[in-house]
């Protein structure tokens, strides 16, 4: 969809838990000087030009081309100028009540029906920051939450900020159930709705009221996937032995690169290149040899659950089971720069990987390096055990 809001840098929605919320709507200085200066820097380039002696003798010679380098400068600087102008002290501000919303901005006056919005949507964008100096760049995640309305004109950008993910849950569920309207979590390529009355709801609670299936069938685990059971009633624990995280084809095709480097390093009498390349092959050996004798686990109690990586120092996670809210395997983003959205809606419906994603109110976490199937059905498994813990 596209996206009214526009130009704002920054919105902030106020606290209240009910109605009527107030989005204070704003852009920031830097955002209008970086107009002001390119539209300076674009007429001082202009003088130059235009006064130079080796485009005057051009110019003489072809006087269209005075004209057409006249108009394409002229339309950049009254872009810069435009945007510097429109943007410094640029300031919004909407009204959320009972049923209508209300937007002002300057002599710009609208008001729309609540009823008329579709839902409270969340979702990010992602801003790649260039250094010319280390010729490095960095991302910069910016959550976004808006009231959506199938004219762009009238959605509203509610919030807009650099602002961790659990921070950000709590005012999107606080928005959708201030004004009733659906949750849509549109961050990853899978987007997840829930009514308004539902958010909060753990899995354990939505399967009492019976709005999820939890069912357990009994289905055949996975050939991959090793399970074992201690203890009995509500002392029983279960493990899930899951498989290495990296496909064995995957690492004998890295290892294949390598090898095919030794020999093109032989060819060439290189021992540098024989040395970088023989490495990476026992490297990666050894950390397919760590991955099998210290596979991953999923350890599940009444009460718990505990993912934990013993082949990599970081990764493990335990959560409460009666927290968890939601459990869906979801297609995540491949990559995060902005750009053709077309573009790249299609790059990551078609090369996007799959996680089983977890989430609480305070945290949010994933498994993945598992098949369409295995994912699936480690969802199934997960959701009987959080119904019935």
């Amino acid at each position: 969809m596209a996206h009214s809001m526009q130009g704002f840098d920054r919105a902030e929605p106020s606290t209240g838990e009910s109605l009527p919320i107030t989005v204070s709507l704003s852009t920031s200085r830097g955002k209008a000087l970086t107009g002001i200066i390119g539209a300076v820097m674009i007429a001082g380039a202009s003088v130059y030009f235009f006064t130079a002696e080796e485009m005057a003798t051009v110019f003489d010679r072809q006087p269209q081309y005075r004209l057409l380098a006249f108009a394409i400068l002229g339309i950049f600087l009254l872009r810069f100028v435009w945007w510097g102008t429109r943007s410094f002290g640029r300031s919004a501000e909407a009204t959320i009540d009972e049923d209508t919303i209300h937007y002002c901005e300057g002599r710009k006056r609208w008001s729309e029906p609540l009823a008329n919005y579709e839902a409270i949507r969340w979702r990010q964008e992602h801003l790649i920051n260039q250094s010319e100096n280390t010729q490095s760049s960095s991302a910069t995640t910016y959550q976004i939450i808006e009231a959506e309305h199938r004219d762009p004109a009238r959605s509203l950008l509610i919030f807009r900020d650099i602002s961790p993910e659990p921070n950000t849950r709590a005012t999107f569920e606080r928005l959708a159930r201030a004004t009733g309207l659906p949750a849509v979590d549109a961050r990853k390529v899978t987007e997840v709705v829930r009514e308004a009355g539902d958010l909060d709801k753990s899995i354990k609670e939505l399967a009492a009221e019976g709005k999820i299936d939890t069912a357990w069938d009994n289905e055949a685990r996975p050939a991959r996937f090793g399970l074992s059971r201690e203890g009995e009633g509500d002392a029983q624990v279960m493990t899930l032995t899951l498989p290495p995280p990296i496909p064995l084809l995957a690492w004998r095709l890295m290892q294949a690169v390598c090898a095919a480097l030794v020999i093109v390093g032989l060819v060439q009498f290189s021992i540098l290149l024989i040395i970088c390349s023989a490495l990476p092959i026992w490297g990666l050996e050894y950390a397919r040899k760590r991955d099998l004798e210290h596979p991953r686990t999923l350890r599940i109690t009444r009460s718990e659950l505990t993912y934990s990586e013993p082949a990599r120092t970081s990764g493990g996670f335990t959560m409460k089971l009666p927290d968890i809210e939601e459990l869906q395997v979801m297609r995540v983003a491949i990559g995060k720069a902005e750009g053709n959205r077309a573009f790249v809606d299609f790059i990551n419906r078609t090369f996007s990987s799959r996680q089983l994603v977890l989430v609480t109110d305070q945290e949010e976490q994933s498994i993945s390096g598992l098949q369409a199937d295995e994912l699936r059905w480690l969802e199934k498994f997960l959701r009987a055990a959080v119904a019935n813990a």
